[in-house]
């Protein structure tokens, strides 16, 4: 069900490798940002959310150079944690985090969304944090305690 949006069932049980997917999930992406309606945009987000928590699916996202347009699509949306999802779990990747990590005006974007009024905005937005600032202190902290 939830790869339905990105490819028919049949194809997928056919050929069910990360490389695929991320393609279909690309290009329908770039599709329905060109459409213009964030609906469309989103219905694809949706299918695409839990299929990004595989590890070799976030390596496609990055071989495929799909993060920045990822990106692009959270900063233009204040207030929909479904993009954020996405980025957030692509923390989880040491390539992805770099990447995040490097995009001054994303991180600076989503330091102020961890004050949104919408409370799942603000978790993603903490979350994301959390990956890519605090999380190495904290390891840190707990190796010289060791």
């Amino acid at each position: 069900e939830l790869t339905s949006l990105l490819v028919p069932e049949e194809e997928f049980r056919k050929e069910n490798n990360a490389e695929r997917v991320t393609g279909l999930f690309l290009q329908n992406f770039k599709a329905a940002l060109q459409s213009g309606k964030s609906n469309k945009v989103n219905a694809v987000l949706r299918g695409f959310r839990d299929l990004v928590q595989s590890d070799d699916v976030k390596e496609e996202v990055i071989k495929q150079n799909a993060l920045p347009s990822i990106i692009k699509f959270a900063k233009e949306t204040n207030d929909d944690p479904l993009p954020l999802e996405i980025v957030y779990a692509m923390t989880f990747n040491t390539d992805a985090k770099k990447i995040i990590c490097e995009n001054t005006e994303f991180v600076d974007h989503v330091k102020q969304l961890r004050d949104s009024e919408k409370k799942d905005v603000s978790k993603m937005a903490h979350g994301i944090m959390w990956k890519i600032e605090d999380e190495e202190k904290f390891k840190q902290r707990g190796e010289q305690k060791n």
